[in-house]
């Protein structure tokens, strides 16, 4: 498991895993600012900085405008991979298990925002 986003274009965004993942992420425990999905010239490269703009065409981010668009809450799953030194406050502490499901949170907004270089 890793950061991400389960949902299609169709029926809209089931949960998001928070892992550290991003480090625009904003995770202030009720309040996430989830920096999305997409952007990287290579899916499995994780800990290198995004290639190219995400897009709200990309099946993940499509999945969670449905959400927002449709009222339908989203599961948040906080999670902690090894060898990341920065995480949330609200990830799972070093003792506990490596993920946890926090809840329902519903989505207010997705949008574009243009990352400074």
């Amino acid at each position: 498991m890793r950061a991400g986003v389960h949902g299609s274009k169709s029926n809209a965004a089931y949960s998001i895993v928070l892992s550290g993942g991003h480090d625009d992420d904003i995770d202030k425990g009720d309040s996430i600012v989830f920096t999305g999905i997409g952007g990287r010239p290579n899916r499995k490269d994780l800990f290198h900085p995004a290639g190219a703009d995400q897009t709200l065409e990309n099946r993940y981010n499509a999945a969670l405008r449905k959400s927002m668009e449709n009222g339908l809450p989203v599961r948040v799953i906080r999670g902690r991979t090894p060898g990341k030194v920065r995480y949330s406050r609200y990830a799972p502490s070093y003792f506990e298990l490596r993920y946890r499901y926090d809840g329902l949170y519903i989505v207010v907004y997705v949008g574009l925002s243009i990352y400074p270089l």
